[in-house]
């Protein structure tokens, strides 16, 4: 059967639960995807009773309240997928072989029918938890509830502790497959679901492999990441198609390229709300819908429209003329010139390009007002606030100042797109493309974010964050080329963010508690363990007494929490789903925060808040008071600001139940986040002068605090455009009278009315009157709050009123390796104990997130993860030791992308008394880090001896008294950086790369210089791996297409060598293999051969054994200290100074046959590769600790006599079954050699080599 026809099975079959026997209609679907549904066992009765009399036998597991078994229309149990149906089906053998700590011998298939026509995520997911407990294996349930199916899968391991305990973990859900309107992503998903289609793919061959078969096809990594890929091809052919105008102050300009990205990605965040909008059934379909589209619209052509129609007669008049104005108000704009009307983007324009002009409204009926700000347009009439119009959005009649987004970017296929040159990658020349609606019609859409424990196979908001990271990061030049190259870079997990959260919040939630608890009580880890419990996603019930349950909600509710650079909200929407979380588990019924949430409203607004919250979701009040009192973010960039709102408004919006009969359809507008989500610099003070610190306005006596704090309160629920207009120009006017007496303040310092005093002033202060300047122009930036510009300063009581004491928690990912340069002046005045001897951008994010923190408060962190140990981030570390440090975890490269080479750590820090030790585990080495926090081992590191330390290093101190070498790698190899070198010369660093020096001297065709030479490069060396074939060419006339600032280089000794070490410059430590072919290599190689006098006591191969061992690995990072660096780079002067033994003959030649097994397996065999390597660096411990070895008799060379040398003449295939021999023997459990291996595991030395200790 064809993929087609299979599908169109798929489609009849789920069109066919209209009507007829749920069983009967259940089974065939099943046997539609390919499962042997033999093994039936149908319940007597379809029946909750039924069930619980086959099943139940008083299981007190099962909860009847948590499965809503009231709610039961219908229950049968459709079959069993055993052992002998999938043997006798699909010839599967091995069925009860035992993978990744998981015996699962059968599935059960259950058909449930709910009485009600919609129900919630997590309602479905409570019903398949129970069921799940009733049952050894997994139960899969087939739910319909009126016109919609949904399919659940649990996922199901062994108890880490205790393996008899089933724990169960995340359900997964096909979530509202509509049986009268199928959706084509809920084909797609069935499909690749279907037995044939996964043995394909995963070609599984028991349970366990079937099991994790269906967890990697419903794993949301490879969707989000396909949705991605398509959204970007987008966004990289749509940017050379749009024009939006940039009407402005020529001093408020940007660089064009950047502007109209900006303005495609605010389109994107607009549109993709509408969107969730949509989902939610508050939008018209048709809106989105080509074919209806061309009913409704003239001339409108959707595919191939070259025309800007659908973004001026649709999206328009839908972001500022719908949902930013409410229901009643709306209209369209008078015919002819109203003066009052221009400018004005409340009212509809474009009613011309509509068929039926005089139905126009008719389209956008009942559609709900939002408020909320992201609808606001940012086009400004000229008026006494605005002395020059403003058009950015171009929602205007007149054509010059309109947008131009041709109709063919919403609708339709277009293949063979050229964007090789945006990915800098030839193959990408031929590329389908889609139109932005019909992208989104392709997926599946949840309005609200999955969590740890439940997940829909859908887009989620979480999305918008991960896409509009990439996004932004493609823009901004420091990081547009590692954007072009690589997707989910730029966005902290999940996993990440969550494990942070708990972490601070533990950190914070356990000072309520013990403050108010007796010394004996007061037992930090006992406390620690309670709230470990109420943070965790078990079912477990509320482990705190009545008392301790009011003094955390009561914390929760005084709880200032800080992101400094919250990018597109990741962990401000972190801290809002555990803090929901926590509040649902401390007060179910919402009793005690519905009362705070109400109190914290200015009194005369209370009680018309009261009347509206009580007929609200209890999620939407406990969102809506955690916004308003808890989360506050800053990010310098106005889009990501505007995102992170963004996330936060589709929260509230998903918890509102629409009334169809109430006023805007019962959705409540959404809050003004404009003093909770703010664009500034978070790094840059207040410029508060020693002027501004004396008389009247000094700190809080100011009376503008006051207002500010009442006003920003009131503006926080202002919907009515009236009223909010009326209260912004008041914010407005309160901030420009600040801004100006701040501005004449500083300037009194040098200013006086009489113009020769005013003179002389100048003259004496001209050295700071620069200084004051640009003091001058912070204020003025000040202004921007209500822009779409940044304020070039960051000071809590400026922005935040209610947090003016500080913050509890400061959380976040801070910005690393970013261009401080033009600031750095200014900077080092405010972070020059942490940036004296290197300027990072993350280390000053550091002292201004513990500067923010109140007392006993935690910042919690993920950085690079340098400052650990290099010698230039010592400064940082001596600042960090002030303080209590909770814990670090060094995870390591791979956290964010497989292709991203920044390794980073968590470090977690309270400001508070510091302790003796501090506890640190190292995630980092061998990809010790999977996504799981569960179960990390730490140790704890000695404060007094870090302290004691010339440069403070985070890591452990050992003499290593048994490892004595006096010889280095410099007295015995001839070590050079000989590879092609390239330079061009008096540029500065600003204008490095640029040109095409690299173009003119390299090619990855032979023909494109008279005379080449083939030339490596570091990408294609391994340990003990090399290439055998390059794509690249050096041009060997070189000297004939230099310009007289440009040099080439290279050592032609070192390519005539024909036999050497060769490794990769960038790396971490040495990975090398060995070069005999005399290849010539590009500078991103180093290399090395035996110095002539010790040739005759050092073989080459024995020499490189040492360079790929883990203890060299280790010297080299912890001694080094290279490792960590974000692009970490082999340095020479670092490699010389490696220690270096010579081994007797015997041993050596042991060890080169060893290497001899390497060097031909070349990396095509990575289980014997892994355990020569493992054997190789057993080798060296014993050479480097032969009396510590000696000792615990864990020897492997005295073992070794009889070792096999591989012999030229031989076949590959011989040589092949010699090392295949000699691993057979060698890794037997019984065998010396491999419990000398596993033995030397426990060696101390040895177990902080491999970061174990």
């Amino acid at each position: 059967m064809t993929e087609v026809e299979t599908k169109q099975k798929i489609e009849t079959a789920l069109q066919s639960f209209k009507e007829g026997n749920l069983t009967e209609k259940s089974l065939n679907l099943f046997k539609v995807l390919g499962y042997n549904t033999g093994r039936q066992a149908p319940l007597a009765g379809k029946i909750y009773s039924f069930f619980k009399d086959s099943f139940l036998n008083r299981n007190q597991r099962f909860n009847e309240e948590k499965a809503f078994v009231a709610e039961w229309k219908y229950i049968d149990l459709l079959f069993q997928l055993s052992k002998y149906e999938m043997t006798v089906q699909h010839n599967l053998l091995d069925t009860t072989k035992r993978v990744d700590n998981t015996i699962i011998e059968t599935y059960l298939f259950f058909v449930i029918e709910l009485t009600k026509k919609q129900y919630s995520r997590t309602i479905l997911s409570h019903v398949t938890r129970e069921i799940n407990k009733v049952f050894p294996m997994p139960a899969m349930i087939l739910f319909k509830y009126g016109k919609i199916l949904t399919l659940a899968v649990i996922n199901r391991r062994l108890h880490k502790r205790d393996e008899h305990k089933d724990v169960l973990e995340k359900v997964t859900l096909i979530k509202d497959i509509r049986i009268d309107n199928l959706h084509r992503a809920h084909i797609e998903i069935l499909f690749d679901l279907s037995f044939d289609e996964l043995k394909n793919k995963h070609g599984f061959t028991n349970f366990v492999e079937l099991h994790n078969a269906w967890q990697k096809t419903l794993d949301l990594k490879e969707l989000n990441e396909q949705f991605y890929q398509k959204l970007f091809n987008w966004y990289l052919w749509a940017i050379t198609q749009i024009k939006f105008p940039q009407i402005c102050p020529e001093e408020d300009k940007v660089e064009e390229k950047v502007y109209q990205s900006e303005s495609i990605i605010r389109l994107l965040t607009r549109l993709l709300f509408v969107w969730f909008m949509k989902e939610k059934g508050l939008i018209n379909p048709a809106l989105f819908d080509v074919n209806k589209l061309k009913t409704i619209l003239k001339d409108f052509e959707g595919e191939n429209g070259n025309e800007t129609i659908y973004y001026k007669a649709i999206l328009q008049n839908l972001f500022f003329a719908t949902l930013n104005k409410p229901i009643d108000q709306r209209k369209v704009i008078d015919k002819g010139f109203n003066p009052k009307e221009y400018g004005d983007p409340l009212v509809y324009r474009f009613d011309d390009l509509f068929r039926e002009p005089e139905n126009f409204l008719s389209h956008f009926k009942n559609i709900p007002f939002l408020n909320g700000g992201l609808f606001e347009c940012l086009d400004q009439k000229k008026d006494k606030d605005n002395p020059v119009e403003i058009r950015m959005d171009g929602f205007s009649t007149k054509k010059f100042k309109q947008a131009v987004l041709p109709d063919k970017l919403f609708f339709g296929e277009y293949k063979d797109i050229d964007l090789s040159q945006d990915y800098d990658n030839k193959t990408k020349n031929k590329l389908t493309v889609y139109g932005l609606i019909d992208i989104l019609h392709q997926y599946k859409f949840t309005i609200e974010e999955n969590t740890p424990i439940e997940e829909e196979v859908a887009l989620d908001p979480e999305l918008l964050g991960k896409v509009f990271e990439n996004l932004l990061a493609y823009y901004n030049p420091e990081t547009e080329t590692t954007a072009r190259k690589q997707t989910g870079s730029f966005y902290t997990p999940r996993e990440i963010v969550n494990y942070m959260v708990d972490e601070s919040l533990i950190a914070y939630l356990s000072q309520a508690v013990i403050a108010r608890q007796s010394e004996a009580e007061a037992k930090q880890s006992v406390v620690e363990q309670r709230l470990r419990d109420l943070l965790s996603y078990s079912e477990n019930p509320n482990p705190f007494n009545a008392e301790e349950t009011h003094l955390l909600i009561n914390a929760i509710d005084l709880c200032k929490i800080l992101d400094p650079a919250c990018g597109s909200g990741a962990f401000p929407m972190g801290v809002l789903q555990k803090m929901i979380h926590i509040l649902h588990k401390l007060d179910p019924e919402n009793k005690i925060w519905f009362n705070m949430v109400v109190s914290n409203f200015p009194a005369y607004m209370q009680e018309e808040v009261k009347k509206r919250l009580q007929k609200e979701n209890w999620n939407y009040v406990r969102k809506l008071g955690i916004i308003q009192q808890c989360i506050y973010g800053v990010d310098i960039q106005p889009i990501a600001t505007q995102i992170a709102k963004l996330r936060f408004f589709i929260s509230l919006l998903v918890d509102q139940t629409e009334k169809p009969n109430e006023a805007n359809r019962g959705i409540d507008p959404l809050p003004n986040l404009d003093f909770k989500i703010v664009t500034a610099n978070t790094l840059i003070s207040a410029p508060e002068s020693d002027v501004v610190k004396i008389g009247l306005f000094e700190n809080q006596t100011d009376p503008f605090f006051e207002e500010f704090n009442r006003l920003t309160g009131q503006y926080f629920s202002a919907s009515m455009p009236k009223d909010k207009k009326e209260l912004k120009n008041k914010i407005a006017k309160l901030i420009s009278e600040k801004c100006n007496e701040k501005i004449r303040q500083i300037k009194s310092k040098y200013e006086s009315t009489d113009e020769r005093i005013s003179k002389a002033l100048k003259e004496k202060h001209k050295t700071c009157i620069v200084e004051k300047e640009s003091e001058i122009k912070l204020w003025q930036s000040y202004t921007n709050l209500f822009k779409y510009e940044s304020v070039g300063f960051f000071e809590p009581r400026y922005f935040f009123p209610k947090a003016t004491e500080g913050f509890d928690i400061v959380i976040g990912n801070p910005p690393y390796g970013a261009d401080i340069q033009q600031l750095f002046n200014v900077y080092k005045t405010l972070y020059d104990d942490v940036i004296y001897s290197y300027g990072e951008i993350y280390k000053m994010f550091y002292k201004f997130g513990i500067k923010k923190i109140k007392e006993k408060g935690t910042l919690a962190y993920i950085t690079s993860n340098t400052f650990i140990s290099q010698p230039r981030y010592h400064d940082l570390r001596k600042y960090l030791l002030q303080f209590n440090i909770l814990k670090i975890v060094n995870l390591g490269l791979n956290v964010f992308s497989e292709n991203v080479v920044v390794p980073v750590c968590i470090c977690i820090i309270s400001n508070e008394k510091v302790k003796e030790n501090f506890p640190y585990a190292d995630l980092s080495s061998d990809s010790k880090f999977t996504g799981s926090f569960d179960e990390i081992d730490f140790r704890n590191l000695s404060i007094p001896e870090i302290k004691s330390s010339k440069d403070f290093s985070f890591y452990n101190r050992t003499e290593f008294d048994s490892i004595k070498v006096s010889i280095t790698f410099e007295d015995v190899l001839e070590i050079k950086d000989a590879g092609i070198q390239y330079h061009r010369s008096g540029i500065g660093l600003k204008n490095k790369g640029g040109n095409d020096l690299y173009e003119r001297l390299f090619s990855d065709n032979k023909k494109s210089f008279k005379q080449s030479r083939q030339t490596w490069y570091g990408k294609l060396i391994g340990a003990y791996y090399m290439n055998p074939t390059t794509d690249e060419y050096f041009n060997l006339n070189y000297r004939d297409v230099l310009n007289s600032d440009e040099t080439v280089s290279f050592s032609n000794e070192a390519f005539e060598k024909k036999k050497k070490i060769l490794w990769r410059q960038t790396a971490p430590f040495l990975i090398a293999t060995i070069d005999t072919k005399g290849r010539w290599f590009r500078n991103t190689i180093q290399c090395c051969w035996i110095k002539n006098e010790f040739e005759e006591r050092i073989d080459l191969e024995y020499a490189l054994a040492l360079c790929n061992s883990k203890p060299m690995k280790y010297f080299y990072n912890e001694i080094v200290k290279e490792a960590g660096r974000v692009f970490p780079q082999v340095k020479i002067k670092h490699v010389k100074k490696l220690p270096f033994i010579i081994a007797n003959h015997e041993k050596q030649k042991l060890i080169c046959k060893c290497v001899s097994y390497l060097i031909f397996l070349n990396g095509a065999d990575s289980r014997l590769a892994s355990f020569f390597q493992r054997l190789i660096d057993a080798m060296v411990y014993e050479l480097f600790l032969p009396e510590v070895m000696q000792k615990a008799n864990y020897e492997v060379l005295k073992h070794l006599a009889n070792l096999p040398e591989l012999k030229d003449d031989w076949s590959n295939e011989k040589k092949l079954q010699t090392i295949e021999k000699v691993y057979k023997e060698l890794s037997d459990p019984a065998h010396p050699v491999s419990i000398a291996m596993i033995k030397m595991q426990e060696v101390p030395e040895v177990k902080i080599i491999e970061g174990k200790a």
